[in-house]
């Protein structure tokens, strides 16, 4: 994968969960809390949960798709939401970029952008931050 440090085999890194992609199912809670998370390096991020909270610190990029009726709590580099879509009851995304090729909806939860944000998908939390520098949108054109 080309994530590894010197002296790890391939897939493995000590105290992360690698893989390239990560399918959460079932109704149990990953991770502890959000000072106590499951910390990945992983190339996408499927949720098809039927309950339970997720708790993620991601390394790096990722894309993520999928449903959870609880809460997801999730950091992470630049993240995409693939045209799937990404669904929680609430909880706390934040990413240092956010590309929306389908819809986010995290309820009552809030979204933190710390960079750019684009894409044509639905954003919808109750708390939007966005901080840094990073264009918000598309170019709206030339007239």
């Amino acid at each position: 994968m080309g994530r590894e440090r010197d002296g790890e085999r391939p897939g493995q890194r000590s105290g992360l969960l690698t893989a390239d992609t990560l399918n959460l199912n079932g109704g149990g809670n990953v991770g502890v809390n959000a000072g106590n998370r499951l910390n990945t390096v992983v190339n996408t991020l499927a949720l098809n949960k039927s309950g339970g909270d997720t708790f993620l610190s991601e390394a790096d990029a990722l894309n993520a798709q999928g449903t959870t009726p609880g809460n997801l709590t999730l950091d992470a580099g630049a993240t995409t939401v693939n045209a799937a879509g990404l669904s929680a009851a609430g909880g706390a995304l934040t990413a240092s970029a956010l590309t929306l090729n389908g819809a986010l909806n995290l309820g009552v939860g809030s979204v933190t952008v710390n960079g750019p944000a684009s894409g044509a998908g639905l954003l919808t939390a109750d708390t939007l931050n966005l901080n840094g520098g990073g264009n918000v949108g598309v170019n709206a054109g030339t007239g």
